[in-house]
């Protein structure tokens, strides 16, 4: 869609700015990095850039990812948007203990452990 943002889109956004700066959400759902911007919103979770590449790579049957900044959000997309903390204890309920989010600039970890979370969901 080109054009200006609706008033709706406008106020998604802003949501959605607020909603990051929350604790919970301030440090990516799948690796240690600061600060996400990108969301994977069927999951509910805030991600950074680099584990939003890993979620496209997925497919949309298991990952649709969304900026919270660029892209423009619909009411059913906002909805889902349950944030880090609760997504991730429902994602991770019978995670091993070990498995611990990998570090920012483990591009193998990150595979690994994005792989395992939403696809074997082990």
């Amino acid at each position: 869609v080109k054009g200006p943002w609706t008033q709706e889109e406008e106020y998604f956004k802003e949501q959605l700015n607020n909603m990051s700066k929350l604790p919970e959400n301030q440090e990516c759902a799948d690796c240690t990095s600061k600060a996400p911007r990108w969301s994977v919103y069927n999951h509910g979770i805030f991600v950074c850039i680099k584990c939003s590449g890993q979620h496209r790579n997925l497919g949309t049957g298991i990952s649709k990812v969304r900026s919270i900044n660029m892209d423009r959000w619909r009411q059913d997309q906002f909805d889902c948007m349950i944030g880090n903390a609760k997504a991730n204890a429902e994602l991770m309920y019978n995670f091993p203990s070990s498995g611990q989010k990998p570090n920012e600039d483990d591009d193998y970890g990150r595979q690994k452990f994005i792989q395992q979370k939403y696809v074997q969901r082990k």
